[in-house]
């Protein structure tokens, strides 16, 4: 098997490939800029000799941390042990490019050209989600360099949270963020397949300036940075459109509930404009992407990547239990805040946003991955999560209930994690494949997959490549039963065929699962001997 150096050669002349591939891919890059132009146009005149103030829209209060008080130091503690909890999550996976079906299914092809961008390709609409994976491949293939990439990247996150959450009181703080670290939602996200990241950096950073620009209205390039990253997140995940939008509509309801915004203001809307430079640039940003979304998508609920991966009512319950539940709470405060006078626009516009996407995802999309190794990853629900947490933290007043409400959401977190643990397959994947390729390199090799062990077209790209990449002499062609012709025709170029039976020499692979008597069956009269078998797999030598 081919061992990966810990960095390639010709890092500059690969980085310089992908991302020009990247960028050019459907002139989405220029489209972009084009409408970063438009927002920037319309924030130069929204503020042009415009001291409009924010002030009072975020807490202003600040607590440092001291290690005189043992509290304190006990809480750093919980957050140290979550953080690396995390960390170890990340190495604890299938350091190769078995490790998932994606990885497994493009990895050959994004080496090739670089990472496409999800510009209404696949049913996406998402294409700043893996610019960050053209350098990463272009420096390593190594799974321990992209693992301290991984790593590196959450304590970014949290740093950006104990920075925006300075608001709080340090324990309260500590303890939030060393939830979110260790959640499930988190946790779900620790492979580089997963776009989730960069997305919460890009929104936590946005917030971050918003709050900024808050405090200090005659810095006006906090806003421009806050919306910059406001996009930056829109067309990194499509979901993220619901959450500024939650923050919108709350600012716009609470303009008109207050009578600051009047049937008469719209007879002056430039100069409404001007009194809401904030609400104006988010709504023309949530404007932009959604109507590129629907000129590439043609309608939300058209996407064939939601509609292969939709579950039933009961089943979207049983899967984001936990992050339901956060948003029950956050609505309990949001109603017990609606008539407070002690209650910020910018967190309550976070909450509602946060119960939006909530709403949407349970009861409109029901989405979630039917994948084995991914059957119960919450991560459809992350910034929902992260921010549902941010903003109950923000509330609590009784310590002794924050810290039973804690302690909870830790059980919670250790139990579900240890079944998302147990999900991971990546491992029985290579060891398969090490197996057979074991003293065959160049020998012609055949390997049937029976029915149930794999479905989808996706699959069966997903077990040929990473033996033509690990193994770049070897003979070898896949055969399917399960397939039909089209997928055939599909993957004619990979040369996947169609067999009934296996023949004499051949390899039979069948998973240890639901359906293992029927796929059995397909060998049944003939004589084959079992010559492997891990957790997951069974490896039949057809005689």
């Amino acid at each position: 098997m081919l061992k990966e150096p810990l960095f390639q050669n010709d890092i500059f002349e690969h980085i310089i490939k992908y991302m020009t591939f990247y960028l050019g891919y459907e002139y989405w890059f220029l489209i972009f800029c084009g409408v970063l132009l438009f927002l920037y146009l319309c924030y130069k005149f929204l503020m042009y000799r415009n001291d409009v103030s924010y002030a009072g829209n975020f807490p202003t209060e600040e607590y440092p941390f001291s290690f005189a008080q043992k509290s304190q130091v006990w809480c750093l503690a919980f957050l140290i042990l979550c953080v690396v909890y995390n960390i170890v999550a990340i190495f604890s996976q299938e350091m190769s490019f078995f490790s998932n079906y994606d990885t497994r299914g493009s990895v050959i092809l994004i080496f090739e050209r670089g990472v496409v961008p999800a510009w209404g390709v696949w049913e996406r609409f998402c294409p700043l989600a893996f610019w960050d994976t053209n350098i990463l491949y272009a420096v390593t293939h190594h799974f321990g360099v992209i693992n301290v990439y991984l790593s590196i990247q959450s304590l970014i996150i949290v740093w950006l949270l104990n920075y925006f959450l300075r608001f709080m009181p340090v324990c309260k703080r500590f303890l939030c963020v060393g939830l979110i670290m260790a959640s499930p939602v988190i946790f779900s996200i620790s492979s580089v397949i997963f776009s989730e990241r960069l997305l919460l950096m890009y929104i936590i950073g946005s917030l971050i300036c918003f709050q900024k620009y808050g405090q200090y209205s005659q810095k006006k390039y906090f806003l421009w940075f806050g919306i910059l990253l406001t996009n930056f997140a829109l067309y990194c995940k499509e979901l993220s459109v619901l959450f500024y939008f939650g923050i919108f509509f709350y600012y716009a309801v609470s303009h008109v509930w207050n009578g600051r915004i009047v049937p008469k203001s719209f007879l002056h809307p430039l100069q409404t404009a001007r009194k809401y430079p904030f609400e104006v640039l988010l709504i023309l940003s949530i404007v932009c992407f959604f109507s590129l979304y629907l000129f590439h998508m043609g309608g939300v609920m058209d996407s064939s990547y939601a509609l292969a991966r939709q579950m039933s009512l009961f089943e979207t319950f049983k899967r984001y239990y936990t992050e339901i539940a956060v948003s029950i709470v956050v609505v309990f405060f949001m109603f017990k805040n609606l008539f407070s006078q002690q209650k910020y626009p910018l967190i309550e516009g976070m909450a509602f946003g946060s119960v939006m996407i909530t709403i949407f995802v349970i009861f409109i999309l029901r989405i979630g991955q039917f994948v084995l190794s991914m059957a119960c990853l919450p991560y459809y629900l992350t910034v929902s999560h992260v921010i549902g947490l941010v903003y109950v933290f923000s509330y609590f007043k009784n310590k002794y209930f924050y810290v039973l409400v804690c302690f909870f959401l830790a059980l919670n977190s250790i139990v579900r994690n240890i079944g998302i643990q147990q999900n991971y397959d990546g491992t029985y994947y290579r060891e398969v494949a090490e197996f057979i390729m074991s003293g065959k390199e160049g020998a012609k090799v055949n390997v049937f997959i029976s029915k149930h062990s794999d479905f989808g077209n996706w699959s069966i790209r997903a077990w040929r490549l990473p033996f033509v990449y690990y193994w770049p002499n070897a003979n070898v062609d896949f055969f399917f039963s399960g397939a039909d012709l089209n997928t055939i025709d599909f993957f004619e170029e990979d040369r996947v065929f169609y067999k009934k039976t296996p023949d004499v020499g051949d390899y039979f692979v069948i998973r240890k699962a639901k359906y293992y008597s029927q796929d059995m069956y397909e060998i049944s009269g003939m004589e084959a001997d079992k010559v492997f078998e891990n957790k997951m797999f069974e490896v039949y030598l057809i005689k």
